[in-house]
């Protein structure tokens, strides 16, 4: 992709946004979206952090696990980075579950998703100015990048010039796929 992943993977890592939160929590969500998984991994990783025993999770209804997760969301900061939501028939779950959650977590926690579709984020009532939308790199930038990834900053050879500028270009401005 264009580095939605990689880039809410360096805030999350931030020595800063280590500091600022009591809680960090990362979800990988992808397609085959499953909510007893996602609550199951939200409240392991709380109780991780808590330096209570996680994997206990699985045995109780998502409700009971929903009601565990707002009374950590309430009594501290949080981060939590939900990566890879996908749109479609999963929209109503989230925009439920946002909803309610942003209203009742504590003040100076922070939410990030990471999708594909824009529609995602404002069907989740994200003011659009909040909306971070990666970019394709122009041929420059794309350039620079392969280059300093092939350490050529200073000089490339002519003869692996042309060989580069193709491969470049294959990349369609991606900034992982340089």
């Amino acid at each position: 992709g264009v580095g939605k992943t990689t880039i809410a993977k360096l805030i999350f890592e931030e020595d800063e946004v280590k500091s600022h939160f009591h809680y960090r929590i990362w979800v990988s969500v992808s397609q085959t979206f499953k909510e007893k998984e996602i609550l199951t991994s939200l409240l392991d990783q709380f109780r991780k952090q808590s330096g209570e025993q996680p994997g206990q999770s699985g045995s109780i209804d998502c409700k009971e696990m929903l009601d565990h997760i707002i009374s950590r969301l309430k009594e501290k900061s949080c981060l939590i980075v939900f990566d890879d939501i996908w749109g479609d028939k999963h929209f109503t779950w989230w925009e439920g579950f946002f909803s309610h959650v942003s209203t009742i977590a504590h003040k100076q926690s922070c939410f990030i998703i990471t999708t594909r579709d824009k529609e995602v984020a404002y069907a989740i009532q994200v003011d659009e100015l909040r909306v971070h939308e990666p970019k394709f790199l122009n041929e420059k930038d794309s350039w620079s990048l392969f280059c300093s990834h092939a350490s050529l900053e200073d000089h490339c050879p002519a003869n692996l010039e042309k060989l580069g500028q193709k491969i470049v270009a294959k990349c369609g401005g991606l900034p992982l796929a340089l």
